[in-house]
């Protein structure tokens, strides 16, 4: 009886709350394609200017057009390192490891933080840094089921 308590605990151990599992997909998708959409600007950077004049302008290009001339291009290219440092803690919490998370976290501080730095006249989004927070703080409501 004791024996298949202790077997039933090791067991449980190894298995993903599902919760966890859903953050993670969440942050599989949003830092993948944060991390793309960064770099493809980063590539593109150049071009935008033109490609711009080229096209009707809608509300978003014009935002666009903002952010890439208050911002230099080496921004675009950091930002997508910090999504893929994201995405690599996402995985190895996926795996349950419990370093994920200290990856995770820094890396999405980072996030917040490099363009007060990098950014002319940037003013913090509240709503980015809600979200950064929540899933922070989800995430390390699963930290005792990680090692």
């Amino acid at each position: 009886m004791l024996e298949q308590k202790i077997s039933s605990s090791n067991r449980d151990i190894n298995v993903r709350p599902s919760a966890l599992a859903h953050i993670c997909i969440l942050t599989f998708i949003g830092s993948g394609m944060s991390a793309m959409i960064f770099f493809l600007i980063f590539m593109i950077y150049n071009s935008i200017p033109s490609l711009l004049l080229q096209e009707e302008i809608a509300s978003n290009a014009l935002i666009l057009k903002e952010i890439t001339s208050r911002a230099g291009r080496m921004f675009f290219l950091l930002m997508p390192f910090l999504y893929i440092l994201s995405l690599a803690g996402a995985m190895m919490m996926w795996k349950l490891k419990k370093s994920g998370f200290h990856l995770y976290a820094i890396a999405q501080m980072l996030m917040l933080l490099l363009p007060f730095f990098m950014v002319t006249d940037y003013s913090i989004s509240f709503p980015n840094a809600l979200i950064t927070a929540l899933f922070i703080g989800a995430y390390s409501l699963n930290l005792s089921h990680m090692r």
